[in-house]
């Protein structure tokens, strides 16, 4: 207990301190978001929560189990530092600090493979490239991390406190999305967002056929597509367009839900294994990050209406997710890194079809020929 509350007391005052504050006293008439004083100011936040933790672990021998007390502990003297009146900042950077920090101590004790953390970064990078939003590249990061660490590590005492602080920063990032308006588009662009948050819950075929077998999950996919396009065809025969559900695009033909459902059941329908499910998770996620990014941040226009932002959230989301499954399940790499490129490649060049239909059948044609023909 006594070293519990001497590393808490100690990471708590390491937390506290502040570089903008002491530099703004020294450096006066200087700001300090100028390069210098700002890469001394991220260097020392960065690194802080990490000498919180190592004095902890190392001089105090405090236990693994017990590393989240002065973890959170650095966190909450950032946020409420005693020398500015128990004001501070969010703690992001402290916090990003200690889990890279621990992710490097757990690839070195070979708890955690380090492909797991470059692929992070890559999303990171991808994401960064895109948007050029620090708070959406925080968001998609640490929500990845999130998932990436208890998937490797399960309840590891470092994969815990990595989890909780990705949580914090995602829920961060979250927050100043709202704030600074991110998702908020052009009110000309019509955007129907219950279909966009609802997108996602087509993950859940997966574990249906996982849990209940192939032809169960079929039988529900026919379901759900012949509602859809009675539907469709209810609304092009008569008045009623169902503005609230369905696109002005969509008025005389049939909708991106149908196409989504239709291409998804064949894709289980036809090709075997695994292969539905990374071609479910391009296109339900791919697609997810590509709206997203596309629409906000869209300026470099490569084929007709896409984007090269655009395609870069597509190649992301495609690549975390499939990168998921990859953990999950016995998939080849190649098909995480060959997959989402050339997803993202349909993606662009699907002209008057719809995206919807051509990305996962087309995608998951190519990786069961790549199936095929090394042989694997």
């Amino acid at each position: 207990m006594l070293r519990i509350v001497l590393s808490g007391s100690a990471a708590y005052l390491l937390g506290s301190i502040s570089p903008a504050y002491f530099l703004g006293k020294i450096l006066k008439g200087v700001d300090v978001r100028d390069p210098f004083p700002a890469a001394i100011t991220a260097a020392v936040d960065l690194s802080k929560g990490i000498a919180a933790v190592l004095i902890a672990e190392n001089l105090l021998n405090l236990p693994a189990v017990w590393l989240l007390v002065p973890a959170w502990m650095a966190m909450l003297g950032h946020i409420f530092a005693f020398c500015l009146r128990f004001r501070g900042g969010g703690g992001m950077v402290t916090a990003a600090g200690i889990c890279l920090f621990s992710c490097a101590v757990s690839i070195v004790q070979g708890s955690f493979a380090p492909d797991r953390l470059v692929a992070v970064l890559i999303v990171a990078a991808l994401v960064f490239s895109a948007s050029r939003s620090g708070d959406l590249t925080c968001l998609a990061a640490f929500f990845f991390l999130g998932i990436v660490t208890p998937l490797e590590m399960g309840f590891a005492p470092r994969a815990v406190l990595i989890f909780s602080l990705s949580l914090y920063c995602f829920a961060l990032a979250v927050r100043s999305t709202v704030i600074r308006r991110v998702f908020v588009i052009d009110p000309e662009i019509e955007m129907k967002w219950w279909r966009v948050i609802a997108r996602p819950f087509a993950l859940l075929f997966i574990p249906i056929d996982l849990l209940f077998g192939r032809t169960t999950l079929l039988f529900l996919m026919a379901g759900i597509g012949v509602i859809l396009i009675g539907t469709d065809i209810f609304r092009m025969l008569s008045r009623h367009q169902l503005q609230l559900l369905f696109k002005k695009k969509e008025i005389k033909r049939f909708s991106s839900m149908t196409s989504f459902v239709v291409a998804i059941f064949l894709i289980f329908l036809v090709f075997p294994g695994v292969i539905p499910y990374l071609g479910l998770a391009f296109i339900t996620v791919g697609d997810l990050f590509s709206k997203i990014i596309g629409i906000k941040f869209g300026k470099v226009r490569l084929f007709r209406a896409r984007t090269l932002e655009g395609s870069l959230g597509f190649l992301a989301g495609s690549f975390m997710a499939g990168w998921v499954i990859y953990m999950l399940r016995p998939v080849p790499l190649y098909a995480v890194i060959a997959g989402p490129l050339f997803a993202a490649a349909v993606e662009l060049f699907s002209m008057d079809l719809d995206d919807n239909f051509t990305v996962g059948i087309v995608t998951c044609g190519f990786l069961f020929a790549l199936r095929y023909f090394l042989g694997i």
